[in-house]
C-alpha cells in the first residue's frame, strides 16, 4: 500500500469542494455554495402520487413494498461512529480513494445512563437498533402503521442491546405526544426524514427538534441526496439537500454546526448513495448543537 497524506475527512473532499476548507472556522459552521460539477436528470415516478404529510400515503407504500428508502441496514457512516471505529482509532482508510481520513474522536456524543436517542421516520428500525448500542434509549417513530408492525417485528428479531429499543406510531409534529412524554432527547438522528417532508414543513421540522431535545442536546444529520449540478430536480421525496440549506434551516432555530463532512467517501454511504446511485446523489454528514 502507498503512503498516503492524512487529512481531517472534511478536508480531504474532492478539489470542487475545497471552499469548505473554512467552514468550520466561522461562528455558525457557515457553508459556501458548491461549485458546480456535473448536470443531472432524474425523474421520480412517485412524484404523481405523493402529496405530502399523508398517512395514507406512506401506508400504501408499506403495504405495496414500495420501500426504496430502505437500504436493508444502517449506514456505514453510522456504524463507524457508534461503535468508535473513529473515537478509538481516530482515523479510516478508504481503499477507493486510496486515502486515509482523520476524524474529530469527539464526533458523536458518547451516550452512558440515562441517554436517549430518536429517530424520526425510522423505517424498518436498522438506526434504532444500532443506538441502541450506544445510548439507554433508542426510540424509532413513524407515521405509518405498517411501518411501525415491520420495525417491531425485524427488531424482535435481532440480538440484545445494551440500550432500550422501541418503535412508536407517532406524527413527529404532533404536541404533547408520546414523543414528548419519552423525551427529551440528547440525540435525534435524521436520515431521510427530513428529505421526504415537503419543503413547507422543513422549518417546523427544525422548531420541533430543537423542543425535543435536551438542553445541548444534538442533532445528527445523514444528508442526502445531495446533487451536484444544475440538472433538474425531483418534485417529490427525496426532495434535494444541502449543508447550506441545513445551515440556514437550522441556525435560525438556535443550532450551531459542530461537525461536517460534505461529501462522504464511498465506504461510509450507502451504495446507493454516493454519487453512482439514484438521481448521481451524494451523502454528507453534519452535527449540529442546540443551545438552549
Amino acid at each position: 500500500m502507498s503512503k498516503t497524506r492524512v487529512l481531517p475527512l472534511f478536508l480531504a473532499a474532492p478539489p470542487a469542494l475545497k471552499p469548505f476548507r473554512q467552514a468550520l472556522t466561522s461562528r455558525h459552521c457557515a457553508i459556501r455554495r458548491i461549485p458546480t460539477r456535473t448536470t443531472t436528470t432524474m425523474t421520480n415516478s412517485d412524484a404523481t402520487v405523493y402529496d405530502g404529510k399523508n398517512q395514507e400515503y406512506w401506508e400504501k407504500c408499506w403495504a405495496e413494498n414500495r420501500t426504496r428508502w430502505d437500504m436493508s441496514n444502517a449506514s456505514p457512516m453510522l456504524v463507524q461512529l457508534v461503535r468508535d471505529t473513529f473515537v478509538k482509532n481516530n482515523k479510516f482508510f478508504s481503499q477507493k480513494a486510496n486515502k486515509e481520513y482523520i476524524m474529530n474522536p469527539k464526533a458523536i456524543p458518547l451516550g452512558g445512563p440515562s441517554t436517549k436517542a430518536l429517530i424520526p421516520g425510522c423505517g424498518t428500525g436498522y438506526d434504532v437498533q444500532l443506538l441502541a448500542e450506544r445510548y439507554a434509549e433508542s426510540i424509532g417513530c413513524d407515521y405509518a402503521e405498517i411501518g411501525v408492525q415491520r420495525a417491531q417485528a425485524w427488531l424482535s428479531t435481532q440480538p440484545e442491546t445494551p440500550g432500550k429499543r422501541s418503535v412508536v406510531l407517532a406524527d413527529y409534529f404532533e404536541p404533547n405526544s408520546v414523543l414528548d412524554k419519552s423525551g427529551p432527547y440528547d440525540v435525534i438522528y435524521d436520515y431521510t426524514f427530513l428529505c421526504a417532508l415537503l419543503p413547507e414543513l422543513h422549518e417546523k421540522f427544525a422548531s420541533r427538534t430543537a423542543e425535543l431535545l435536551a438542553p445541548h442536546g444534538e442533532l445528527i444529520t445523514l444528508i442526502w441526496p445531495i446533487i451536484l449540478g444544475d440538472g433538474p430536480k425531483p418534485s417529490a421525496p427525496p426532495h434535494p439537500m444541502t449543508i447550506e440549506y441545513m445551515e440556514n434551516l437550522l441556525v435560525p432555530k438556535g443550532f450551531r454546526c459542530v461537525d461536517v463532512v460534505p461529501i462522504l467517501p464511498p465506504e461510509l454511504s450507502h451504495s446507493d448513495r454516493d454519487g453512482t446511485g439514484r438521481y448521481g446523489a451524494f451523502s454528507g454528514f453534519a452535527r449540529w448543537a442546540v443551545n438552549k
